[in-house]
């Protein structure tokens, strides 16, 4: 390996890392919107779902970074209720709508609050890719069939939307076509 490619290489996970950061502070403040909107963070500060197995390399980089919360405690109304935000940073699978990184976000209503707190399934951070939304600010919602409602822990509600990474380029940004959308979907569901 050349000299030069090696301080290729140290400069491309310098500015990863620095890549990171941002993703971390656009992270934290849609946390810090969320709390003061009653929400809390669900999971302790968990964000990704990395490995460091040897066997699985691919884990060892995020492919997103997410935060679910649930009702905190003034917010009685929406204790069967999850929301999320993520950023989603790499799709590996072959669909060409994903052509640069999103910001997602979406909630989740049970049928109980009991099975809120259950809800452990971290990958749903994904939906808006994984369902292949485009990234344009457009929620997709839909009610859950009652017949498949078990097969989904107990899932009545879901609605998701992205926006491409870029056109976040502040907390008011954040806010206002982030944040602020997906509390309003949360008064007014369908």
């Amino acid at each position: 390996m050349e000299a030069s490619t090696g301080k290729e290489i140290l400069a491309g996970l310098s500015e990863a890392r620095r890549f990171l950061d941002q993703v971390a502070l656009l992270i934290q403040t849609g946390e810090d919107l969320l709390l003061e909107a009653g929400w809390e963070g669900m999971n302790g500060n968990k964000c990704s779902d990395l490995s460091a197995h040897l066997y699985r390399p691919r884990k060892w980089m995020p492919s997103d970074v997410h935060r679910f919360y649930t009702a905190g405690a003034d917010n009685e109304d929406n204790r069967n209720v999850i929301l999320f935000v993520s950023v989603l940073l790499d799709n590996e699978r072959d669909w060409g709508g994903f052509q640069e990184p999103w910001v997602s976000c979406g909630l989740y209503k049970f049928e109980t609050e009991e099975e809120a707190k259950a809800f452990k399934d971290w990958k749903w951070a994904k939906a808006a890719l994984e369902d292949k939304h485009d990234p344009d600010g457009t929620f997709h919602d839909g009610t859950i069939d009652p017949e498949k409602r078990e097969e989904y822990s107990g899932l009545v509600y879901e609605a998701m939307m992205a926006l491409p990474l870029l056109e976040i380029g502040s907390a008011e940004d954040l806010k206002e076509k982030i944040i602020d959308p997906l509390l309003k979907k949360l008064d007014s569901p369908e």
